[in-house]
């Protein structure tokens, strides 16, 4: 199937599928930075520097290089990439939930810009298809 042809057949499916899609890569990607978080805290506290964590990293981090991979061949990149930077809000939040981490007022508005930026974005690109 070509690459226009992929394009045509995803014209029907719907945005949520996309949404779905583009989830599994932010997903893992802020999984890879809460263990990269705990891996190095691990390490400070005399771990060793290939501990579980380290090792979750990686795993996560290699799983959304392949997800990635997939979705950019069906999703156009102009459309799929600025989605990824909502890892910027996924991420602080993960941090504040799972790890303690304190969100400031400056976080918050930030993550607030890069949410309505992203809409913006996505608003240009209605079908996300190449």
């Amino acid at each position: 199937m070509t690459r226009s042809n992929r394009g045509a057949s995803l014209a029907h499916s719907s945005h949520r599928s996309h949404g779905i899609a583009l989830a599994v890569p932010l997903l893992l990607l802020t999984a890879g930075q809460l263990s990269a978080a705990l891996s190095g805290r691990a390490i400070a506290s005399g771990a060793s520097p290939f501990n579980i964590y380290t090792l979750a990293l990686y795993c996560f981090l290699g799983a959304r290089g392949v997800s990635w991979v997939l979705i950019v061949r069906y999703l156009s990149l102009s459309f799929a990439y600025p989605v990824m930077s909502l890892g910027y809000c996924l991420v602080p939040l993960a941090a504040a939930l799972f790890l303690g981490e304190d969100l400031s007022w400056g976080t918050l508005a930030g993550m607030i810009l890069v949410t309505a930026g992203v809409a913006l974005i996505g608003t240009a690109d209605t079908k996300g298809q190449g």
